[in-house]
């Protein structure tokens, strides 16, 4: 399929993200594993911060997550952009101290993106629902099913179309965001030092085409990982039940390590590899992506 110059190859750049996987299964497989591992107990106490609405203990974990998930994505990073010359390995050294401070970094800004965005829809709904008697300082006492009940009678239908338009475009945003920033862990790796919004001009032009990457990529491999996880989460589920979403217990444990793992081989691993693509392409100086 012929590309227009300068422009993204969409199917080319999800091809390669699964051929990563073709070509480096075996050495993904066990990073994979003791990814899971790792993120396992870091994964439970987010979980048990969320169910207690505790917010300092979800951001936290958030940042231990970063920290924890660096020196896989590092290795993966470091085989996909040299074509598989670089070895496969983990380990934890000055890539990973840079990866972690551009997560970081990139955490901040999205922190502070959300809470405006969190204001906008506050601001929005409070508009929509002021002649309708909505008390939402009361609401939030509310269990979510039935505050959710409450505010759809309250906006009413047109409340709720527009709501659900400004939801859209608020993901839409964050979603062309990710795409404008998709350089900044490869470059941080590629280059041997903390990249961040000096990717923002990598990937001017293209950020509709790499926000179709990342969706087609997203789906594909939410599509392969969910037909992975089917058959044992359903075995965990017939031998504990309903109890293997409860915090606390081995079978949620377990159930969180197996998600873990999936998604670090076959979700993480192709987009750090299509990432990769990206950042051998657009690299200003050395890319190929529209030179002759």
């Amino acid at each position: 399929m012929s590309v227009p110059a300068g422009k993204v190859p969409i199917f080319e750049c999800v091809k390669e993200g699964f051929l990563f996987l073709g070509r480096d299964w075996r050495g993904i497989i066990p990073i994979a594993v003791i990814g899971g591992l790792a993120l396992t107990p870091v994964q439970v106490w987010a979980e048990s911060g969320q169910a207690r609405g505790d917010l300092g203990v979800m951001l936290l974990a958030t940042l231990a997550s970063l920290v924890v998930q660096a020196p896989f994505l590092a290795a993966f990073l470091r085989r996909a952009i040299s074509r598989g010359e670089q070895p496969l390995a983990v380990k934890f050294g000055r890539d990973e101290l840079n990866l972690i401070g551009a997560g970081v970094s990139l955490s901040f800004f999205y922190l502070i993106l959300v809470f405006v965005a969190v204001f906008v829809i506050a601001i929005a709904v409070v508009a929509m629902t002021v002649s309708s008697g909505f008390d939402a300082a009361a609401a939030q006492t509310l269990p979510p099913d039935e505050l959710a009940a409450q505010l759809t009678a309250a906006l009413g239908g047109d409340g709720v179309a527009i709501l659900l338009a400004l939801l859209a475009l608020i993901a839409g945003f964050f979603l062309w965001l990710a795409a404008r920033l998709a350089l900044v862990y490869p470059a941080t790796i590629g280059d041997g030092a903390m990249r961040v919004f000096s990717t923002w001009t990598w990937t001017r032009n293209n950020g509709l085409r790499i926000m179709a990457v990342l969706i087609v990529l997203v789906l594909l491999a939410a599509f392969v990982s969910g037909i992975v996880l089917a058959l044992p989460l359903g075995l965990i589920e017939g031998m504990v039940g309903e109890r293997m979403s409860e915090v606390g217990t081995v079978g949620h444990a377990v159930t969180t390590f197996i998600a873990a793992a999936v998604s670090m081989g076959l979700v993480v691993a192709p987009i750090t590899a299509m990432s990769a693509y990206l950042y051998r392409g657009l690299r200003p100086a050395e890319g190929v992506i529209g030179k002759a």
